[in-house]
C-alpha cells in the first residue's frame, strides 16, 4: 500500500539538490583543508630556510681575503700575516659596497657589510694561523655592530 503511493513531481529534484549540495560542501571543506596545509608547509619552509642578507657578502669578502693572503704571503706565521694585513687597502678586497679593513689597534679584521636592502653591519674578526696546517688562516668572529 505504502509503495504504491504516488509521489509529487518535484520531490526527486529536491532530494537530488540536497544531496549534491552536501557533496559540494564536503568537497569545499576538503579543498580548504588542503589549502591550509599547503600554506602551513610554505610558511614552515620559509622560516627554516631564511637566509641572512649579509651572508653572501660575508662569504665573498672572507674568500677574497683568504685568496689575497694565500697569494701574497711569504711565510706562514702570525707576524707575516699581520704585516700583509697592514698593507691591505679597502679597494683590494671588496664586494659590491662592502669591503675589508684592518684595525691595527685591536689587530682585528673589520668587514663593512652593506646590502642592497638596507643598512650595513660591521663585523670584527680575529685571525689565527693554523699550526697543524701551515698554509691556513682561521677567522674568528669577535663582535657585530648594526
Amino acid at each position: 500500500m505504502f509503495r504504491n503511493r504516488k509521489r509529487q513531481k518535484g520531490f526527486i529534484m529536491i532530494i537530488t539538490l540536497i544531496i549534491s549540495s552536501m557533496i559540494i560542501g564536503v568537497l569545499l571543506c576538503c579543498f580548504k583543508l588542503e589549502i591550509m596545509r599547503k600554506e602551513y608547509i610554505i610558511s614552515t619552509m620559509k622560516s627554516q630556510l631564511r637566509i641572512d642578507p649579509y651572508e653572501e657578502y660575508r662569504v665573498h669578502l672572507l674568500t677574497k681575503l683568504n685568496k689575497h693572503i694565500r697569494e701574497n704571503i711569504k711565510a706562514w706565521n702570525d707576524e707575516d700575516v699581520h704585516n700583509l694585513l697592514l698593507n691591505l687597502k679597502a679597494d683590494k678586497v671588496y664586494y659590491g659596497n662592502s669591503f675589508v679593513q684592518y684595525n691595527l689597534k685591536d689587530k682585528e679584521i673589520l668587514l663593512s657589510l652593506y646590502t642592497k636592502e638596507g643598512p650595513g653591519r660591521m663585523e670584527y674578526y680575529k685571525y689565527k694561523v693554523d699550526q697543524k696546517e701551515k698554509n691556513r688562516v682561521i677567522f674568528y668572529l669577535v663582535k657585530m655592530k648594526n
